[in-house]
């Protein structure tokens, strides 16, 4: 039996599933897929995002060199810095 995972720890295994599922055999994936995936799976909070001029910039940067790759430590990167401009709890 194994042990119960803790709420972050869940919370962590969903981003990883997240980040399994669009990438590639070698565990990265284009940035042009991921930001398709961060519109897809942000997308509340991208459009609820008050600092949108910094939304778009970080957004802006996957388009330099879109096929690209990036790593989960990149992907987990990006996924942090739209929460920190995007997310109510920071917007106070």
């Amino acid at each position: 039996m194994e042990p119960q995972m803790s709420k972050l720890e869940e919370a962590m295994e969903k981003v990883l599933d997240i980040f399994k599922q669009k990438c590639t055999r070698s565990q990265t994936m284009m940035k042009k897929d991921l930001k398709r995936t961060l519109r897809a799976e942000l997308d509340n909070w991208l459009q609820n995002c008050k600092d949108k001029t910094k939304r778009d910039n970080i957004l802006r940067e996957l388009d330099e060199n879109p096929h690209d790759c990036v790593n989960f430590d990149e992907f987990v990167y990006y996924v942090t810095r739209l929460m920190m401009c995007s997310h109510y709890y920071f917007q106070k």
